[in-house]
Protein backbone atom coordinates (compact mmCIF):
# COMPACT_ATOMS: atom_id res chain seq x y z
CA UNK A 1 0.00 0.00 0.00
CA UNK A 2 1.40 3.39 -0.87
CA UNK A 3 2.27 5.99 1.75
CA UNK A 4 1.04 9.57 1.73
CA UNK A 5 3.46 12.40 1.03
CA UNK A 6 5.91 13.01 3.86
CA UNK A 7 5.94 9.37 4.88
CA UNK A 8 2.63 9.60 6.77
CA UNK A 9 0.84 6.25 6.90
CA UNK A 10 -2.68 6.29 5.40
CA UNK A 11 -5.52 6.29 7.89
CA UNK A 12 -8.16 3.58 7.94
CA UNK A 13 -11.07 4.54 5.73
CA UNK A 14 -14.62 4.70 7.00
CA UNK A 15 -16.91 1.77 6.22
CA UNK A 16 -19.33 3.85 4.14
CA UNK A 17 -16.46 5.24 2.05
CA UNK A 18 -15.10 1.74 1.44
CA UNK A 19 -18.62 0.63 0.41
CA UNK A 20 -18.78 3.52 -2.05
CA UNK A 21 -15.37 2.53 -3.46
CA UNK A 22 -16.50 -1.08 -3.86
CA UNK A 23 -19.65 0.15 -5.58
CA UNK A 24 -17.59 2.11 -8.11
CA UNK A 25 -15.31 -0.86 -8.71
CA UNK A 26 -18.27 -3.18 -9.27
CA UNK A 27 -19.72 -0.68 -11.72
CA UNK A 28 -16.49 -0.64 -13.73
CA UNK A 29 -16.18 -4.45 -13.66
CA UNK A 30 -19.75 -4.88 -14.89
CA UNK A 31 -19.34 -2.24 -17.60
CA UNK A 32 -22.10 -0.10 -16.11
CA UNK A 33 -20.11 3.16 -15.92
CA UNK A 34 -20.53 5.36 -18.99
CA UNK A 35 -18.88 8.72 -19.78
CA UNK A 36 -21.20 10.52 -17.40
CA UNK A 37 -20.45 7.96 -14.72
CA UNK A 38 -16.70 8.47 -15.16
CA UNK A 39 -17.18 12.21 -14.63
CA UNK A 40 -19.10 11.52 -11.40
CA UNK A 41 -16.39 9.07 -10.34
CA UNK A 42 -13.72 11.73 -10.87
CA UNK A 43 -15.71 14.24 -8.80
CA UNK A 44 -16.10 11.62 -6.08
CA UNK A 45 -12.35 11.01 -6.04
CA UNK A 46 -11.54 14.73 -5.83
CA UNK A 47 -14.00 15.27 -2.98
CA UNK A 48 -11.65 13.73 -0.39
CA UNK A 49 -8.22 12.06 -0.13
CA UNK A 50 -10.01 9.31 1.80
CA UNK A 51 -11.95 8.47 -1.38
CA UNK A 52 -8.71 8.06 -3.35
CA UNK A 53 -7.20 5.95 -0.60
CA UNK A 54 -10.30 3.75 -0.36
CA UNK A 55 -10.40 3.11 -4.10
CA UNK A 56 -6.70 2.24 -4.21
CA UNK A 57 -7.11 -0.26 -1.37
CA UNK A 58 -10.15 -1.95 -2.89
CA UNK A 59 -8.78 -2.08 -6.44
CA UNK A 60 -5.48 -3.49 -5.20
CA UNK A 61 -7.23 -6.31 -3.38
CA UNK A 62 -9.41 -7.00 -6.38
CA UNK A 63 -6.39 -7.02 -8.70
CA UNK A 64 -4.64 -9.47 -6.40
CA UNK A 65 -7.71 -11.71 -6.61
CA UNK A 66 -7.68 -11.52 -10.46
CA UNK A 67 -11.13 -9.92 -10.53
CA UNK A 68 -10.30 -6.97 -12.77
CA UNK A 69 -10.32 -8.82 -16.09
CA UNK A 70 -11.88 -6.73 -18.82
CA UNK A 71 -11.72 -3.46 -16.87
CA UNK A 72 -10.14 -0.48 -18.63
CA UNK A 73 -7.59 0.07 -15.87
CA UNK A 74 -5.54 2.62 -17.81
CA UNK A 75 -8.38 5.13 -18.02
CA UNK A 76 -9.33 4.54 -14.39
CA UNK A 77 -5.71 4.96 -13.29
CA UNK A 78 -5.58 8.27 -15.12
CA UNK A 79 -8.66 9.49 -13.25
CA UNK A 80 -7.08 8.47 -9.93
CA UNK A 81 -3.78 10.18 -10.80
CA UNK A 82 -5.56 13.39 -11.76
CA UNK A 83 -7.54 13.32 -8.53
CA UNK A 84 -4.40 12.72 -6.47
CA UNK A 85 -2.74 15.69 -8.20
CA UNK A 86 -5.46 18.11 -7.08
CA UNK A 87 -4.21 20.69 -4.53
CA UNK A 88 -7.05 19.75 -2.18
CA UNK A 89 -6.12 16.09 -2.26
CA UNK A 90 -3.10 14.69 -0.43
CA UNK A 91 -0.38 13.69 -2.89
CA UNK A 92 0.86 10.14 -3.11
CA UNK A 93 4.54 9.19 -3.36
CA UNK A 94 5.64 8.31 -6.90
CA UNK A 95 5.76 4.61 -7.61
CA UNK A 96 6.17 2.36 -10.59
CA UNK A 97 3.51 0.02 -11.91
CA UNK A 98 -0.25 0.36 -11.52
CA UNK A 99 -1.33 3.00 -9.09
CA UNK A 100 -3.62 0.48 -7.42
CA UNK A 101 -1.07 -2.32 -7.00
CA UNK A 102 -0.44 -3.65 -3.52
CA UNK A 103 3.12 -3.86 -2.18
CA UNK A 104 4.56 -4.38 1.33
CA UNK A 105 5.70 -1.20 3.09
CA UNK A 106 9.16 -1.03 4.66
CA UNK A 107 9.54 -0.21 8.35
CA UNK A 108 12.38 2.31 8.67
CA UNK A 109 15.36 0.94 6.72
CA UNK A 110 14.59 -2.71 7.33
CA UNK A 111 12.45 -5.13 5.42
CA UNK A 112 9.06 -6.03 6.88
CA UNK A 113 9.61 -8.86 9.31
CA UNK A 114 8.05 -12.28 8.74
CA UNK A 115 5.49 -12.21 11.63
CA UNK A 116 4.33 -8.73 10.66
CA UNK A 117 4.16 -9.74 7.00
CA UNK A 118 2.13 -12.81 7.91
CA UNK A 119 -0.29 -10.75 9.99
CA UNK A 120 -0.62 -8.23 7.16
CA UNK A 121 -1.30 -11.03 4.68
CA UNK A 122 -4.01 -12.45 6.94
CA UNK A 123 -5.62 -9.01 7.20
CA UNK A 124 -5.54 -8.63 3.41
CA UNK A 125 -7.01 -12.11 2.87
CA UNK A 126 -9.72 -11.50 5.46
CA UNK A 127 -10.70 -8.18 3.93
CA UNK A 128 -10.60 -9.72 0.44
CA UNK A 129 -12.92 -12.50 1.63
CA UNK A 130 -15.36 -10.04 3.17
CA UNK A 131 -15.24 -7.92 0.04
CA UNK A 132 -15.82 -10.97 -2.18
CA UNK A 133 -18.81 -11.95 -0.04
CA UNK A 134 -20.15 -8.39 -0.33
CA UNK A 135 -19.64 -8.56 -4.12
CA UNK A 136 -21.56 -11.82 -4.42
CA UNK A 137 -24.39 -10.70 -2.13
CA UNK A 138 -24.82 -7.46 -4.06
CA UNK A 139 -24.47 -8.93 -7.57
CA UNK A 140 -26.28 -12.22 -6.87
CA UNK A 141 -28.71 -11.60 -4.02
CA UNK A 142 -30.76 -14.51 -2.67
CA UNK A 143 -34.40 -14.15 -1.66
CA UNK A 144 -36.25 -16.80 0.35
CA UNK A 145 -39.60 -17.32 2.05
CA UNK A 146 -40.49 -19.28 5.16
CA UNK A 147 -43.40 -21.64 5.80
CA UNK A 148 -46.67 -19.91 4.93
CA UNK A 149 -44.93 -16.77 3.68
CA UNK A 150 -45.50 -15.15 0.29
CA UNK A 151 -43.26 -12.34 -0.91
CA UNK A 152 -43.34 -9.91 -3.83
CA UNK A 153 -39.89 -8.82 -5.01
CA UNK A 154 -39.37 -5.88 -7.36
CA UNK A 155 -36.11 -6.25 -9.28
CA UNK A 156 -33.85 -3.46 -10.49
CA UNK A 157 -35.32 -3.60 -14.03
CA UNK A 158 -38.90 -3.27 -12.65
CA UNK A 159 -39.65 -6.96 -13.24
CA UNK A 160 -41.42 -8.58 -10.29
CA UNK A 161 -41.25 -12.01 -8.71
CA UNK A 162 -44.04 -13.40 -6.54
CA UNK A 163 -42.27 -15.97 -4.36
CA UNK A 164 -44.38 -18.79 -2.97
CA UNK A 165 -44.00 -20.26 0.52
CA UNK A 166 -40.77 -22.16 1.25
CA UNK A 167 -39.17 -20.97 -1.98
CA UNK A 168 -35.80 -19.48 -2.83
CA UNK A 169 -34.30 -17.64 -5.80
CA UNK A 170 -30.90 -16.19 -6.66
CA UNK A 171 -30.78 -13.10 -8.89
CA UNK A 172 -27.86 -12.47 -11.21
CA UNK A 173 -28.08 -9.44 -13.48
CA UNK A 174 -25.33 -8.40 -15.89
CA UNK A 175 -25.24 -5.77 -18.59
CA UNK A 176 -26.32 -8.31 -21.24
CA UNK A 177 -28.44 -10.88 -19.40
CA UNK A 178 -30.96 -11.14 -16.58
CA UNK A 179 -30.91 -14.55 -14.89
CA UNK A 180 -32.98 -15.86 -11.99
CA UNK A 181 -32.10 -19.22 -10.48
CA UNK A 182 -35.06 -20.93 -8.81
CA UNK A 183 -33.29 -22.88 -6.09
CA UNK A 184 -36.45 -24.40 -4.64
CA UNK A 185 -40.21 -23.95 -4.56
CA UNK A 186 -42.32 -21.89 -6.93
CA UNK A 187 -42.41 -18.36 -8.30
CA UNK A 188 -44.49 -16.23 -10.64
CA UNK A 189 -42.50 -13.90 -12.92
CA UNK A 190 -43.80 -10.68 -14.48
CA UNK A 191 -41.03 -9.56 -16.80
CA UNK A 192 -40.23 -6.03 -17.93
CA UNK A 193 -39.51 -6.35 -21.64
CA UNK A 194 -35.98 -5.59 -22.85
CA UNK A 195 -34.97 -7.39 -26.05
CA UNK A 196 -31.36 -6.23 -25.66
CA UNK A 197 -31.14 -7.83 -22.21
CA UNK A 198 -32.86 -11.26 -22.24
CA UNK A 199 -34.54 -12.66 -19.13
CA UNK A 200 -34.08 -16.31 -18.15
CA UNK A 201 -35.05 -18.58 -15.26
CA UNK A 202 -32.97 -21.66 -14.46
CA UNK A 203 -33.76 -24.73 -12.37
CA UNK A 204 -30.73 -26.96 -12.28
CA UNK A 205 -29.91 -27.73 -15.92
CA UNK A 206 -33.24 -26.39 -17.24
CA UNK A 207 -33.33 -22.85 -18.67
CA UNK A 208 -36.59 -21.03 -19.41
CA UNK A 209 -36.14 -18.00 -21.65
CA UNK A 210 -38.81 -15.35 -21.53
CA UNK A 211 -40.34 -14.31 -24.83
CA UNK A 212 -43.46 -12.79 -23.24
CA UNK A 213 -44.42 -11.19 -19.99
CA UNK A 214 -45.82 -13.51 -17.31
CA UNK A 215 -45.13 -17.13 -16.38
CA UNK A 216 -44.96 -19.47 -13.40
CA UNK A 217 -42.15 -21.93 -12.62
CA UNK A 218 -42.29 -24.69 -10.03
CA UNK A 219 -39.25 -26.75 -9.07
CA UNK A 220 -40.26 -30.14 -7.72
CA UNK A 221 -37.09 -32.09 -7.08
CA UNK A 222 -35.59 -32.86 -10.48
CA UNK A 223 -38.81 -31.92 -12.27
CA UNK A 224 -39.65 -28.43 -13.53
CA UNK A 225 -43.20 -27.29 -14.32
CA UNK A 226 -43.64 -24.17 -16.45
CA UNK A 227 -47.03 -22.48 -16.81
CA UNK A 228 -47.46 -19.43 -19.06
CA UNK A 229 -50.13 -16.82 -18.28
CA UNK A 230 -49.24 -14.19 -20.89
CA UNK A 231 -46.92 -14.21 -23.90
CA UNK A 232 -44.68 -17.24 -24.23
CA UNK A 233 -41.40 -18.76 -23.08
CA UNK A 234 -38.89 -21.13 -24.66
CA UNK A 235 -37.17 -24.09 -23.06
CA UNK A 236 -35.23 -26.94 -24.62
CA UNK A 237 -36.08 -25.50 -28.04
CA UNK A 238 -39.84 -25.70 -27.41
CA UNK A 239 -42.14 -22.68 -27.14
CA UNK A 240 -44.80 -22.63 -24.43
CA UNK A 241 -47.60 -20.14 -25.07
CA UNK A 242 -50.20 -18.46 -22.86
CA UNK A 243 -52.58 -21.00 -21.36
CA UNK A 244 -50.10 -23.86 -21.73
CA UNK A 245 -48.05 -25.87 -19.28
CA UNK A 246 -44.91 -27.93 -19.85
CA UNK A 247 -43.19 -30.48 -17.62
CA UNK A 248 -39.44 -31.07 -17.95
CA UNK A 249 -37.89 -34.07 -16.22
CA UNK A 250 -34.29 -35.36 -16.36
CA UNK A 251 -35.04 -38.03 -18.97
CA UNK A 252 -38.19 -36.69 -20.57
CA UNK A 253 -39.81 -33.55 -21.90
CA UNK A 254 -43.59 -33.53 -22.18
CA UNK A 255 -45.08 -31.47 -24.96
CA UNK A 256 -46.97 -28.35 -23.80
CA UNK A 257 -50.61 -28.97 -22.92
CA UNK A 258 -53.54 -26.61 -22.45
CA UNK A 259 -54.34 -25.85 -18.81
CA UNK A 260 -56.26 -23.34 -16.77
CA UNK A 261 -53.32 -21.09 -15.95
CA UNK A 262 -55.29 -19.22 -13.30
CA UNK A 263 -55.91 -22.49 -11.47
CA UNK A 264 -52.22 -23.38 -11.75
CA UNK A 265 -51.32 -20.07 -10.10
CA UNK A 266 -54.16 -20.03 -7.57
CA UNK A 267 -51.50 -20.03 -4.84
CA UNK A 268 -50.99 -16.31 -5.51
CA UNK A 269 -54.57 -15.84 -4.22
CA UNK A 270 -53.98 -18.03 -1.18
CA UNK A 271 -55.66 -21.09 -2.69
CA UNK A 272 -54.57 -24.65 -3.39
CA UNK A 273 -56.53 -26.31 -6.21
CA UNK A 274 -56.31 -30.08 -6.71
CA UNK A 275 -57.83 -32.16 -9.50
CA UNK A 276 -57.46 -35.89 -8.85
CA UNK A 277 -54.07 -35.11 -7.34
CA UNK A 278 -52.22 -37.92 -5.49
CA UNK A 279 -52.34 -37.40 -1.73
CA UNK A 280 -48.52 -37.39 -1.52
CA UNK A 281 -48.47 -34.25 -3.71
CA UNK A 282 -51.32 -32.68 -1.75
CA UNK A 283 -49.43 -33.14 1.51
CA UNK A 284 -46.21 -31.82 -0.03
CA UNK A 285 -47.96 -28.61 -1.13
CA UNK A 286 -49.91 -28.26 2.10
CA UNK A 287 -46.77 -28.51 4.23
CA UNK A 288 -45.33 -25.42 2.55
CA UNK A 289 -48.00 -23.36 4.29
CA UNK A 290 -48.64 -25.05 7.63
CA UNK A 291 -46.48 -24.77 10.74
CA UNK A 292 -47.88 -28.17 11.71
CA UNK A 293 -46.94 -30.46 8.81
CA UNK A 294 -49.09 -33.41 7.81
CA UNK A 295 -47.56 -36.90 7.85
CA UNK A 296 -48.94 -40.30 6.84
CA UNK A 297 -47.28 -43.51 7.95
CA UNK A 298 -49.22 -45.86 5.68
CA UNK A 299 -47.75 -45.59 2.14
CA UNK A 300 -50.94 -47.07 0.68
CA UNK A 301 -52.82 -43.90 1.65
CA UNK A 302 -50.46 -41.74 -0.38
CA UNK A 303 -51.96 -43.12 -3.59
CA UNK A 304 -55.40 -41.70 -2.77
CA UNK A 305 -56.53 -38.86 -5.04
CA UNK A 306 -57.86 -35.49 -3.91
CA UNK A 307 -59.99 -32.92 -5.74
CA UNK A 308 -61.06 -29.57 -4.35
CA UNK A 309 -60.08 -25.99 -3.54
CA UNK A 310 -58.54 -25.21 -0.16
CA UNK A 311 -57.55 -22.00 1.62
CA UNK A 312 -53.87 -22.00 2.62
CA UNK A 313 -54.72 -19.68 5.51
CA UNK A 314 -57.04 -22.32 6.97
CA UNK A 315 -54.98 -25.53 7.37
CA UNK A 316 -57.76 -27.21 9.37
CA UNK A 317 -59.94 -27.16 6.25
CA UNK A 318 -57.81 -29.74 4.42
CA UNK A 319 -57.32 -31.89 7.51
CA UNK A 320 -61.08 -31.98 8.09
CA UNK A 321 -61.70 -32.86 4.43
CA UNK A 322 -59.25 -35.77 4.50
CA UNK A 323 -60.64 -37.24 7.72
CA UNK A 324 -64.22 -37.05 6.45
CA UNK A 325 -63.55 -38.10 2.83
CA UNK A 326 -61.30 -41.08 3.55
CA UNK A 327 -62.30 -41.98 7.10
CA UNK A 328 -58.89 -41.06 8.54
CA UNK A 329 -58.07 -40.05 12.09
CA UNK A 330 -55.95 -36.97 12.80
CA UNK A 331 -53.47 -37.29 15.67
CA UNK A 332 -52.34 -33.76 16.45
CA UNK A 333 -49.28 -32.83 18.52
CA UNK A 334 -47.10 -29.76 18.95
CA UNK A 335 -44.85 -30.91 16.09
CA UNK A 336 -47.48 -31.78 13.50
CA UNK A 337 -50.53 -33.78 12.45
CA UNK A 338 -50.36 -37.50 11.71
CA UNK A 339 -53.12 -39.06 9.63
CA UNK A 340 -53.94 -42.75 10.07
CA UNK A 341 -56.70 -45.28 9.48
CA UNK A 342 -57.49 -45.28 13.19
Amino acid sequence: MKSLAGGVRPHAVHDHVRDEAIGWLIGFCEGEIDAGGRARFERWLKASPEHVQAYLQVSALWEAADRLNGVDTLQIDELVRRAAAEPSVARFQPATGRIGSLRPTRLGQGVLRRPVALAASLIVLTFAGITAFWWQSQRSPVYATAVGEERIITLSDSSTVVLDARSKIRVHYTRDLRTIELLEGQALFRVAHNSARPFAVTTGDVTIRDVGTQFDVRRDGAMTVVTVLEGRVATRGIYVSAGQQMVVAPRSILRPVQVNARVATAWTDGKLVFDATPLREVIRDFNRYSLKPLTIDDPRLLALHVSGTFDVRNPAQLTRFLTERFGLVAHESTSGIRLARD
